[in-house]
């Protein structure tokens, strides 16, 4: 999947299932045909900051803000994140969503391509 692709994901069922796979760790061989709910991931911001919690585990930072009409996030190694601490706001990786827990969850998805 390409980050434009990822860009374009609504929140919701295909958003969550992609974080669960991706991010997480799930393996969803026993699920494939069965109707299930993932953890709701990219529209709950408790289980978005679980994202973020696993992402530290891995030496990744979140870098976050809320621009007022939407909120920038971008994970970054530590060391990175010292170097160049100024990010550019176009730079590919850096996600610009309407929610905090979408963009959590876009920028995870980046972090790990």
């Amino acid at each position: 999947m390409t980050s434009e692709e990822i860009l374009v994901i609504p929140p919701g069922h295909e958003l969550d299932k992609l974080i669960a796979d991706e991010v997480m760790g799930w393996v969803d061989v026993w699920l494939v045909g069965k109707d299930f709910s993932y953890p709701k991931y990219s529209t709950d911001i408790k289980l978005a900051w679980e994202v973020v919690e696993k992402l530290r585990k891995k030496g990744r930072i979140i870098v976050m803000n809320d621009t007022g009409a939407q909120y920038r996030a971008r994970f970054m190694e530590v060391h990175e994140y010292i170097e160049k601490w100024a990010i550019n706001p176009n730079d590919g990786l850096t996600v610009w969503c309407e929610s905090a827990p979408e963009a959590i969850c876009k920028a995870a998805l980046l972090a790990m391509m």
